[in-house]
């Protein structure tokens, strides 16, 4: 009988572990998740104190426009425009 008492009480506590566990999880996984904003958030003021910039959204045009700056070379020097050669007229 008290075995029987017993699993009951027991089967409650593996639950409240699990349950502690899993939020044990949660919290850490939320440190972690504001841990990578704090990281972005001061890599974002380097680079706008870095470029004299006043506003995100400054930042977020200037790196645009890097991008395709950049997407602008690697195509360039993927796909070069064709050369004229001595005598021959381009079509």
């Amino acid at each position: 009988m008290v075995m029987e008492v017993m699993v009951p009480v027991w089967d409650k506590l593996e639950h409240k572990e699990r349950r502690l566990q899993k939020e044990e999880e949660e919290a850490i996984a939320k440190i972690l998740q504001l841990h990578k904003q704090q990281r972005l958030f001061h890599s974002c003021a380097k680079d706008m104190l870095r470029c004299g910039l006043k506003t995100i959204d400054e930042l977020d045009e200037a790196e645009e426009r890097e991008r395709r700056e950049a997407e602008a070379k690697r195509s360039f020097l993927h796909n070069p425009p064709p050369t004229v050669s001595k005598g021959i007229a381009p079509n």
